[in-house]
């Protein structure tokens, strides 16, 4: 959902909804069952603070919970591992004709949680704390139908995780990263009339540099690519 509230702003809001399903039922042996509901919310606005700069806030919900079922004797339920992450940025767009600069510092919480079993382990959780994740960017228009992009990532990661010591208690770890996923992603666009073909290329390539020419190179140029057709 887009709505424009006022002509200095402009909100983004989009939500989805997933419901997984599988199970099993053999000649022989018992059945078993999975379910598991995801859901995600996120949302950012565009305000206008001059003819070429904009303040862009952001913040994205997501969050996935199931259960599993094994038949026999008796039916064993359990939950899956739960996971739940929260992402909060801010950032600023600077546009002059076909040139744009985006970017800005963000916040992003991680947490994977197991469920405990009876006599066996406690509940251990996960937590990867990413901040500041900073992501920088630029794209330029080549010519009419073809845009350059390029971007930077920096971020400081940490992560916390639980083990069992025993089946009541845990012992907890903590490693910080300082390096990574960190470095510089290119990208390119096309647009065709209504049609726009979007790709980002693949991190090895630029890795390799010139070793990307040669017969035994094999490593794909794109990472991954998007498609789109806009109906006016």
């Amino acid at each position: 959902i887009i709505v424009e509230p006022t002509k200095q702003i402009l909100i983004d809001f989009g939500a989805s909804l997933m419901m997984i399903g599988a199970k099993h039922k053999p000649a022989t042996g018992n059945e078993w069952k999975f379910s598991q509901t995801i859901i995600g919310v996120n949302a950012r606005a565009f305000i206008g603070i001059s003819k070429v700069l904009k303040f862009v806030p952001g913040a994205t919900f997501i969050t996935a919970t199931g259960t599993a079922d094994i038949g026999g004797a008796t039916t064993t339920s359990s939950d899956l591992p739960s996971f739940t992450v929260i992402a909060v940025g801010l950032g600023l767009n600077y546009r002059v004709g076909d040139f744009l600069i985006a970017g800005g510092p963000g916040f992003i919480s991680q947490s994977l949680k197991t469920a405990a079993v009876p006599n066996a382990a406690p509940e251990l959780t996960t937590t990867t704390t990413i901040f500041p994740a900073v992501n920088l960017g630029a794209e330029w228009n080549l010519l009419d139908w073809l845009t350059g992009r390029i971007g930077y990532v920096l971020t400081t990661t940490s992560v916390t995780t639980q083990n069992a010591a025993s089946p009541t208690t845990t012992n907890e770890t903590v490693a910080t990263n300082f390096l990574g996923p960190n470095g510089v992603t290119l990208g390119i666009g096309f647009k065709f009339g209504s049609f726009s073909l979007d790709a980002v290329v693949n991190e090895d390539v630029l890795r390799q540099g010139l070793g990307n020419v040669g017969d035994n190179n094999t490593v794909p140029m794109f990472a991954y690519m998007s498609a789109s057709y806009a109906i006016d």
